[in-house]
């Protein structure tokens, strides 16, 4: 039976997405508790976004470790909400942490939340619970480009950022360290953004053949766990990587001198 053959395909697949899910939820505790301690909003907001995609990397994995085709729908599309409610954390974030202060910024924000209600609201008008296919549901398109925006508009800002900080390293004026961290978000975006690329991979082998294809589930793990590993060198760098960004800004350097 084909539906069968693709559940396991997906039986490792699964695993990876549970780590995955269950990492993002660490991640997402251990920045409540920073926040806690400073307040800030940044911090909660990423909080927020990386739990709901902790929860909703779990609803995904339900179906292939229990190996119920059957369930795919009632997980999928839940799953599928709370992620794009993920996303749009994730891109009010890079509104207040990069733009707080600009006016077409919000106007930004409202697009992607707009871009997102409306691809999902008229994929379950269309589909119902079931997914829609990006070969026949303009939808699809729509909810997809809400969900790829705020990757992409991280990776651009955290870009922009680190060459502007460059400059100011070089007069003594920025920590290595916070350049480090633009750097890191500009890789994340762009990790983010592959992903949201392999995800249309996967959707249109899905709706061809009810199959994913094989490499997609290891790229996709790899971008993932890479990926969270990186947030936690943004906010819980250890002592040895901060010792290594340290020893090659310039004032480390003329001090050794």
């Amino acid at each position: 039976m084909e539906g069968s053959e693709s559940i396991e395909m997906e039986d490792n697949a699964y695993i990876g997405s549970a780590i995955a899910g269950a990492l993002y939820i660490a991640a997402g505790i251990r920045l409540a508790q920073l926040r806690a301690r400073t307040g800030q909003l940044p911090e909660l907001l990423l909080s927020v976004c990386f739990l709901l995609w902790g929860i909703s990397y779990l609803l995904f994995a339900v179906p292939s470790a229990f190996a119920d085709e059957s369930l795919i729908d009632p997980f999928f599309f839940p799953a599928n909400v709370i992620s794009q409610a993920g996303s749009l954390a994730c891109a009010a974030f890079t509104w207040k942490v990069f733009r707080a202060h600009e006016k077409w910024a919000p106007v930004c924000f409202a697009g992607i939340a707009l871009c997102l209600v409306a691809g999902a609201g008229g994929s379950f008008w269309e589909q119902g619970w079931q997914s829609s296919s990006p070969l026949t549901s303009t939808w699809y398109w729509l909810e997809w480009t809400g969900a790829t925006l705020p990757f992409l508009w991280i990776a651009v800002e955290a870009t922009i950022q680190f060459r502007k900080a460059g400059q100011r390293q070089q007069l003594g004026l920025c920590d290595a360290m916070v350049r480090n961290r633009f750097l890191i978000w500009a890789i994340i975006g762009v990790f983010w953004v592959t992903l949201q690329l392999i995800f249309i991979i996967q959707d249109i082998a899905w709706a061809q053949s009810h199959q994913w294809p094989a490499y997609s589930d290891t790229l996709v793990g790899i971008l993932e766990l890479t990926s969270i590993g990186m947030v936690w060198l943004v906010f819980f760098p250890p002592a040895v990587y901060r010792r290594w960004i340290d020893s090659g800004s310039p004032n480390e350097i003329a001090a050794e001198g």
